[in-house]
């Protein structure tokens, strides 16, 4: 993929001087430029070819991009042109541009960068929690739900079974009444017999 791939779409692109860390004692620490750009929530570094390190071959650098995601990473400006990434727990990355102009424009853009970035991925957390919480209340619903058709079923069988034995009641009493009848029938014509 080519730089000029790679760059289409960024918000900011331009060469900054990377400090490097582990430099000699005579050796400029910020002898180092990089093509840098800011794309979405990503900043993007990758060395030029006259930033190429300790005399090293013209292309040795091929997919040596850095990529920093800006959720990650906080800046601050310092002075001489000067600012630095910061990502909590210490780790620094020092930049400088070619003018103070430059730096400014750099760490305002970053700034902007990272707190869109920052805001997007909490509202993508809020979304996600408030889709959570939805979730819950759906299947909390569900279960009502399906609790209240339960409770209907059994009132239902209650009301069934209720019926069945106020029917049985009915005819037993029927049949009570039918053998008290037969009983009273019985004893009517013993008496008529009697007589």
């Amino acid at each position: 993929m080519s730089a000029e791939d790679e760059t289409e779409g960024a918000e900011l692109i331009g060469t900054l001087r990377r400090k490097k860390d582990d430099h000699g004692m005579f050796e400029d620490a910020w002898k180092n430029k990089w093509l840098c750009w800011i794309k979405g929530d990503m900043l993007h570094m990758r060395p030029t070819a006259s930033g190429l390190l300790d005399g090293a071959k013209k292309g040795s650098f091929k997919g040596a991009r850095e990529t920093f995601p800006l959720t990650l990473w906080n800046v601050e400006a310092l002075a001489e042109a000067k600012f630095c990434l910061i990502r909590p727990g210490g780790q620094q990355v020092r930049l400088r541009a070619d003018s103070q102009a430059e730096s400014e424009l750099w760490v305002k853009k970053l700034t902007e960068s990272m707190s869109k970035a920052k805001k997007e991925k909490r509202d993508m957390g809020h979304q996600h929690a408030m889709k959570m919480a939805q979730q819950e209340l759906e299947d909390m619903k569900r279960d009502k739900e399906r609790e209240e058709q339960r409770d209907v079923e059994r009132t239902r069988e209650r009301l069934r079974a209720l019926k069945e034995e106020e029917m049985r009641i009915k005819r037993l009493e029927q049949e009570r009444k039918e053998r008290e009848e037969k009983d009273a029938e019985r004893e009517r014509e013993r008496e008529r017999e009697r007589e």
